[in-house]
């Protein structure tokens, strides 16, 4: 799909705005790896309507980023059965507090729910903001993770306040 961002970094030089411009638009960070090659991730349905809106674009790639990219992973059926590959299509979704890399619950969720049993546990080695904690806790799993930055500690910390079996120490 490097296509999509060579098609977005096309439109928003057209517009004439800045990758900043649009990480302001939109309220947060999220948007600036839409135009990254090497680290880039891909617009939410929602996001791409606000973006094509935004930059003033035609519709070119509207199907795939509203319909055959947006779906959750866990809802759709691959028509090679139950075991569908190495590629699951999730969308990624910004969380305001956490850092670049934050990725959907969706993610984790559908795959602790494929080898993790109710009760099991998860380790998460690249803890960050604790999306793989939240999952973990939504499924009734036990987790623990490791990280060292202790911005994204803090992010975790207060993340996963909620849940009241969560012991997060700094070590």
């Amino acid at each position: 799909m490097a296509d999509i961002q060579d098609y977005l970094e096309e439109w928003r030089r057209n517009a004439g705005v800045t990758i900043e411009d649009i990480d302001i638009h939109f309220g947060n960070s999220t948007p600036h790896h839409w135009f990254d090659r090497l680290y880039g991730s891909y617009p939410t349905r929602e996001d791409w309507l606000k973006i094509k809106e935004f930059l003033g674009f035609d519709d070119k790639y509207d199907h795939q980023m509203t319909q055959l990219y947006d779906k959750p992973a866990e809802k759709q059926n691959d028509p090679r059965g139950k075991n569908p590959g190495d590629v699951l299509f999730i969308n990624p979704k910004p969380f305001a507090e956490a850092h670049f890399a934050t990725f959907p619950e969706d993610l984790p969720m559908t795959l602790i729910k494929c080898g993790c049993p109710v009760g099991g546990l998860v380790y998460d080695p690249f803890f960050g903001s604790g999306t793989v904690g939240v999952a973990a806790e939504k499924l009734n799993r036990r987790w623990m993770g490791s990280e060292l930055n202790s911005e994204y500690i803090e992010i975790a910390r207060k993340r996963l306040e909620p849940y009241k079996n969560t012991r997060i120490a700094n070590g």
